[in-house]
């Protein structure tokens, strides 16, 4: 025997053990040299030419299961002879003979039971071209079977004594395959012991002859071993076939009740040492008490046909298994399993082909709910994991004209219920998880399952809908207002009237919120998803069509809603909106920098393009004012949102649409009247309406009326209050004193208005309050007009900054005026910024011919004050117009009036500058007259330069004013050398 042994296991060598000598260049070339040898060794057999690689790996593992045999048999003779016992068979075989029986047995599995079975399980799975069942007896197939067959059935014997099938073999190689191989050996055995006969023809031999040993085997074996084998072949992949899964659950179930079958599964999953409570995985206690647990025999009372007491009875029993009372002693065991059984048909995992305790799971879910008391925690339960997935049937059963009207007003009624017993949380997670399920819908077919199909199964709105299909559906009245053209899911009609209808406020603000911010987002790459981005832009739409009213939405979310409108790309942060102080006046300029408007791709230059942001922006603006005028209390103060959105509006009002300018303008203005209403009030409500106290507050709330006449009357009845001329106790004037920040906010955003009642009242009024209140206001006036002029800066100026500061030059020219004799106090407030202005090339002409203007309305107006810069102001005058002169003519005239113009060149600069020059002059001479000594500022040098220059620029220069006004300041020049000779 022991002879048999050692040349069974010297052929088996020939298999797996390289010839040093022979010169292999793969692995194909290296196996069948090794099957040379060992035919020649064995001294018959061979291999087809021209053979696979998978074919020689094949043949390979068919040869070492004929040298397991044979080394299986004689240990089992010399085991039977007494040779030695089962112990001690180490005496026969070494420990490199055993490796070498291990490697043999891998070589069975690897490349012979493994690729057979995926073959079978192909074939299984696919198609018979032939039609008819999927069944084994194409040729190919066949043979793969058989051969799967006859070695699964070898290693089967290979476990058992030949005499006796009562014990299990005790040798190494039973021992190596019960202990490495069990799961390889168990799942083709079970696949094919248990095969059905609907999937083999008459021609494939069964292998039914395995199924009794295996189930003998199952006896055998310990419980923990068999549990760990059956469990692995359960969670392998690819996911076996549906007859292989279902009577492995039973073996399992017989497993465990064996005796100790509890404590074997425990031992198979947890193993055998010692597990804390924080170690032990929570996956595979979950495991433990879905194989514990059986499936409830109530589900099946759920059925259309049987009797209404009893699905009262299985639906409060089921009931009481799902609640948290503590009523039911095996709640916690019961429960996942009845939902799990309940929520199958609803889940990605469902496959069709799997058997249902009901024809329709929709109805069965219904009757649950219909014959149990309305708790709110059992409904949560049932419902929310399977929400996203009702509502898609339920969408399909709307859509569907065939649908069952019982069936859908159940389902529409359960899930309605679902959203108003919901706890808060859960309910938007659900919600929003319709928005991204994709291109997978659910729908009821015909015969009541639960089917999940892809969006590409059902053609394309845009492919189908053309203009003659538009005035065919039009003639049938079959298109509304309301109707998914682009085929969006969820269809943003439905999905509002859903929300509308559960009317849970929390809930539908939260959704709100959550879609503005995923339509922001997804705005910025909107070229890669823009039909999400119009999904989200919809939704919205209609959650405002059909929930407007306040009670629908918190203002809160609202507001959240014109912010991301509203928002810009994120480059700056937003500047908030803070009252000015008495000692410093911020500005109201935001820094945000917007395409110039006139770079646009129409034909016309001054067209505009209606885009879909534009109307959002327009109705969000209008939605702005809405807030607001419903809530007479919210303001910045009480809502800082508002400031964020009072900054965002800042480039609208200066570049946006025209209609987005006005509606803008108007919101910046009621805003910024509201926080001034709800800012340090020193009156009492309900004063006589011809008292100070009562004109401030009529004016704020006048400024709040969206009618422009009405909001122009309340900067009127502001100017007035802060008009030098009102009559007021000193009382009263100290606190409007302590007003001015708020009511200088409000004329500053005046100015910006286009209507010209209302920026006049506005000048107007910065003039008033120049007047009033004095260096203060000024102040505020000044840092307005000269912010954002340093360096370079300056150089970036729009047409709005350059208009507002042109309007804002006008109020300080107003007060100038107004200043009078008075004008001595703020002269060095006021000629140094304009001096600056006046030297800074980089700026605008625009703004250095104002600022030229500034200085020319000091002198006028108190001359005796301007002494102290008439030399300096002399000198840059004539310095501007050597400079500056040319005597060509600029090519393009438009440039004359373009207001951010830079070209000193241009005329209006120089006349500015001779027209303050002679004002300069003119009351130089006149001082020299008026003194007694005859004395003037200016050096003899200075006035030859500037005669000089003048004569020049009046001979030269191509501007026909220009040279009028050079020859009349000329002229003064001269006079002035007349005085200063005493002529």
């Amino acid at each position: 025997m022991a002879t048999n042994l050692a040349l069974a296991l010297a052929d088996g060598a020939c298999l797996i053990e390289s010839d040093n000598y022979a010169a292999v260049p793969d692995l194909k070339s290296s196996l069948e040299h090794r099957l040379t040898r060992y035919y020649t060794r064995v001294g018959t057999g061979s291999f087809p030419p021209f053979a696979s690689l998978q074919k020689i790996q094949l043949i390979t593992a068919i040869e070492a299961l004929s040298v397991i045999r044979r080394v299986q048999h004689a240990l089992e003779m010399a085991t039977s002879n007494d040779i030695t016992d089962s112990d001690n068979q180490f005496l026969l075989i070494g420990t490199r003979d055993l490796a070498e029986l291990r490697t043999l047995l891998s070589i069975i599995f690897k490349w012979g039971i493994d690729p057979l079975m995926v073959k079978v399980v192909s074939a299984l799975l696919g198609e018979n071209p032939l039609g008819g069942p999927r069944v084994i007896e194409l040729d190919t197939s066949l043979e793969d079977y058989t051969l799967l067959s006859s070695m699964s059935s070898h290693l089967v014997d290979l476990l058992f004594p030949s005499e006796s099938f009562t014990t299990v073999s005790e040798t190494l190689i039973s021992a190596s395959l019960l202990n490495r191989h069990l799961t390889d050996l168990l799942r083709p055995c079970i696949t094919l012991g248990w095969l059905p006969k609907s999937l083999i023809s008459d021609s494939t031999p069964p292998l039914d002859a395995v199924r009794p040993r295996i189930m003998q085997l199952l006896t055998l074996l310990p419980p923990p071993q068999i549990i760990s084998a059956i469990g692995s072949i359960l969670s392998s992949s690819p996911i076996p076939l549906a007859h292989t899964r279902k009577i492995c659950s039973t073996l399992l179930s017989q497993q465990l009740l064996r005796p100790q079958g509890i404590r074997g599964l425990c031992a198979a999953i947890f193993g055998e040492g010692e597990f804390s409570t924080d170690e032990t995985p929570i996956e595979k206690l979950e495991h433990v008490v879905r194989v514990l647990t059986t499936v409830p025999s109530t589900l099946s009372f759920l059925a259309p046909m049987e009797p209404a007491v009893h699905k009262r009875v299985a639906s409060f029993s089921i009931s009481r298994m799902l609640s948290n009372d503590g009523t039911f002693k095996h709640q916690h065991i019961a429960s996942p399993i009845i939902l799990n059984i309940l929520h199958h048909p609803f889940q990605d995992n469902h496959l069709e082909s799997e058997p249902s305790f009901n024809s329709n799971p929709l109805y069965r879910l219904i009757t649950l709910i219909s014959n149990t008391d309305p708790s709110p925690v059992f409904i949560s339960a049932l419902l929310t994991a399977i929400f996203p997935c009702l509502y898609s049937v339920l969408y399909n059963m709307d859509q569907a004209k065939t649908s069952d009207p019982n069936l859908k007003e159940s389902l529409r009624g359960i899930l309605i219920t679902w959203g108003k017993i919901v706890d808060k949380s859960e309910g938007c997670v659900s919600l929003w998880s319709i928005l991204g399920s994709g291109e997978a819908l659910w729908k009821l077919d015909l015969d009541g399952q639960i089917r999940k199909y892809e969006r590409s199964e059902k053609s394309s709105g845009l492919t189908l809908i053309t203009p003659g299909d538009f005035r065919q559906v039009k003639e049938v009245n079959e298109l509304s207002l309301d109707a998914n053209i682009l085929d969006l899911y969820p269809d943003p009609v439905h999905f509002a009237r859903f929300l509308k209808d559960i009317d849970r406020t929390e809930i539908s603000s939260e959704i709100f919120v959550k879609l503005l911010e995923a339509y922001r987002s997804y705005k910025v790459v909107e070229e890669e998803n823009p039909m999400r981005t119009l999904l989200y832009l919809q939704i919205i739409i209609e959650m405002q069509t059909q929930m407007p009213d306040a009670k629908s939405f918190k203002p809160a979310h609202l507001l959240a809603f014109v912010k991301h409108v509203l928002e810009p790309p994120p480059a700056q942060p937003p500047e908030p909106l803070i009252l000015r102080s008495n000692t410093q006046v911020r500005s109201l300029q935001n820094d945000f920098d917007l395409e110039d408007p006139s770079d646009s791709d129409d034909d016309t230059p001054d067209s505009e393009i209606i885009s879909a942001d534009t109307e959002m922006m327009e109705t969000c603006i209008n939605l702005l004012l809405s807030i607001l005028e419903a809530n007479n209390d919210m303001s910045a103060r009480t809502m800082p949102v508002l400031n964020e959105i009072f900054s965002f509006l800042e480039p609208l009002a200066r570049d946006g649409a025209a209609t987005i300018k006005t509606l803008a303008r108007e919101a910046r203005m009621v805003m910024t009247a509201r926080l001034a209403s709800t800012s340090t009030r020193p009156f009492t409500r309900g004063a006589a309406e011809d008292s100070a106290e009562g004109v401030y507050q009529k004016a704020l709330k006048l400024l709040q009326d969206p009618i422009l006449p009405v909001r122009a009357h309340g900067l009127l009845l502001l100017r007035q209050l802060v008009s030098p001329s009102h009559k007021l106790e000193e009382k009263t004037k100290s606190e409007i004193h302590v007003l001015v920040p708020a009511i200088l906010s409000i004329f500053l955003q005046s100015i910006h208005d286009d209507d010209s009642y209302v920026f006049l009242n506005g000048i107007q009024g910065l003039a008033g309050m120049v007047e009033t209140f004095g260096k203060d206001v000024l102040q505020g006036l000044m840092k307005e007009y000269t912010e954002g002029l340093a360096g370079m800066r300056g150089s970036n100026l729009t047409q709005h900054d350059v208009d507002s500061k042109i309007r804002i030059g006008e109020a300080l020219a107003l007060a100038i005026r107004r200043c009078g004799e008075m004008l001595g106090i703020y002269v060095d407030l006021l000629v140094p910024p304009f001096s600056i202005i006046v030297k800074s090339r980089y700026l605008p002409n625009t703004l250095r011919a104002s600022s030229l203007s500034l200085l020319a309305e000091c002198e006028s107006t108190n001359p005796s004050a301007m002494l102290p810069y008439i030399l300096d102001l002399a000198e840059t005058m004539i310095d501007l117009l050597q400079v500056e002169s040319t005597s060509s003519t600029i090519k393009d005239s438009k440039e004359e009036f373009e207001p951010t113009s830079d070209n000193a060149k241009l005329p209006p600069l120089r006349r500015a500058a001779l027209h303050l020059l002679s004002l300069v002059f003119r009351e130089a001479t006149r001082t020299i007259y008026d003194s007694p000594f005859g004395r003037s500022v200016f050096s003899n040098s200075l006035v030859k330069r500037a005669k000089t220059t003048l004569t020049y620029i009046a001979s030269t220069d191509k501007d026909i004013v220009i040279q009028v006004m050079a020859r009349e300041t000329g002229e003064i020049v001269s006079q002035m050398q007349n005085a200063m000779m005493g002529i």
